[in-house]
């Protein structure tokens, strides 16, 4: 997998005229170091929107020596599933803002997970890396003509991109408790 990165960031710095390197192991070479940076900054700016690809609904148990709900450092956001909450996380504990309390009881929730790079689907690290791409090389150049190529891969990776979440995504609104309702009466 890390192979796949590489990959990544020797297209990245391509962008630039740059050669490719052999590793990523502080390789004293600063345009693939900049490019690894601006690829993560381009991964958490994904994560924290939440697409359909990193969050699923899990059941959160209590942790039997706080008697509190556990949060793993890996959920990014929570959020209410069975009813109306707002949670945070507090000292690695879920906090309802509401009720002003740490909750003591198994609670149903929607996260958002933190995924490396190299546990990321295709689609989304072709996103990724053509956000970066674009950023890395208006950073260094800003050569219009090489930017028109990146703006149109980045496109071409957005749609990609809408294409997976989609299918990846339960839209059916059936399953929606408030047209459940409606279709009872």
């Amino acid at each position: 997998m890390a192979s796949k990165i590489l990959d990544k960031v020797n297209e990245i710095t391509a962008t630039i005229g740059q050669t490719p390197v052999d590793s990523l192991d502080e390789s004293g070479n600063t345009d693939a170091i900049n490019a690894l940076a601006t690829l993560k900054n381009k991964l958490n700016a994904i994560l924290s929107t939440s697409a359909s690809f990193n969050t699923t609904i899990v059941t959160l148990q209590v942790d039997k020596a706080s008697q509190r709900v556990r949060v793993p450092s890996s959920y990014i956001s929570i959020k209410a599933v069975d009813h109306w909450g707002i949670y945070v996380v507090k000292d690695g504990y879920l906090f309802d803002v509401l009720g002003m309390v740490f909750v003591d009881k198994p609670v149903r929730v929607e996260v958002c997970v933190k995924l490396e790079l190299e546990d990321l689907p295709d689609p989304v690290l072709n996103l990724i890396t053509a956000q970066a791409a674009v950023t890395f090389q208006n950073n260094y150049l800003g050569d219009p003509a090489q930017a028109a190529e990146l703006h149109n891969a980045l496109f071409l990776a957005t749609i990609e991109f809408k294409r997976f979440d989609v299918s990846m995504g339960d839209y059916n609104t059936s399953y929606n408790p408030s047209v459940q309702l409606l279709s009872v009466r």
